[in-house]
């Protein structure tokens, strides 16, 4: 396992993304006990989404398969806590940190089917600033 990940690694560093899905698919059996690859196999669709759009995708932006996962982790966490009704603050720190980190509307989808409980309320509630 450790050996697919600095394979990985060594694809973000090189900015050959679109390699990643043929050595994630390779290596499928193995990649379900680990959590980072998994993540990585769920975000692929949104790469290909965002290259086919013609904008700036989530790995460029990431740079790196552990920014990558930094990134997810906070988004997921901020939109749980919106599923929850746990924002203290309001909404703003979530609308910035989407603004500052250049979060997709495809990402920002698909961390919601992934990661919320109340996808219709979720979407409703971010979906006036967007």
């Amino acid at each position: 396992m450790q050996e697919l990940k600095e394979q990985i690694k060594e694809k973000f560093a090189q900015g050959r993304y679109d390699e990643l899905e043929q050595l994630i698919k390779a290596n499928e059996k193995d990649e379900i006990n680990d959590n980072d690859i998994v993540t990585l196999r769920y975000l692929f669709p949104v790469y290909k989404q965002e290259k086919a759009a013609g904008k700036q995708t989530l790995f460029e932006k990431a740079g790196s398969m552990e920014r990558l996962l930094e990134r997810y982790t906070k988004l997921r966490f901020y939109l749980r806590r919106i599923d929850f009704d746990l924002m203290d603050g309001g909404m703003e720190t979530f609308y910035a940190y989407v603004s500052e980190n250049g979060i997709s509307i495809f990402e920002l989808v698909a961390a919601v089917r992934y990661s919320v409980v109340h996808k219709d309320k979720v979407l409703r509630l971010i979906g006036g600033n967007l």
